[in-house]
């Protein structure tokens, strides 16, 4: 019986992750080109070839990153999630 339970638990957990990974969208290798501040908002402008992101971001991250940096973008559902050098 305590195997089963464990056996669900572990299936839900993982299919939690599973889900969550599927709504990331991982951009790949882009350009921070500008950064700006508008409303009490922090956005950053990133492109990659012809296309081009505007993102909303919280305030460390807006304060950490210097244009023009490089990196790897990954949006959630739309919105930013990372940006890793």
């Amino acid at each position: 019986m305590v195997t089963v339970l464990v056996f669900f638990v572990f299936i839900i957990r993982h299919s939690r992750q599973f889900f969550q990974q599927l709504a990331r969208q991982r951009i790949g290798y882009c350009l921070l080109v500008e950064k700006y501040q508008h409303d009490s908002q922090y956005y950053l402008v990133f492109q990659q070839g012809e296309q081009e992101w505007r993102v909303t971001c919280p305030l460390e991250v807006y304060l950490k990153l210097q244009p023009p940096t490089r990196g790897e973008l990954v949006l959630s559902k739309g919105e930013f999630y990372t940006f890793e050098e």
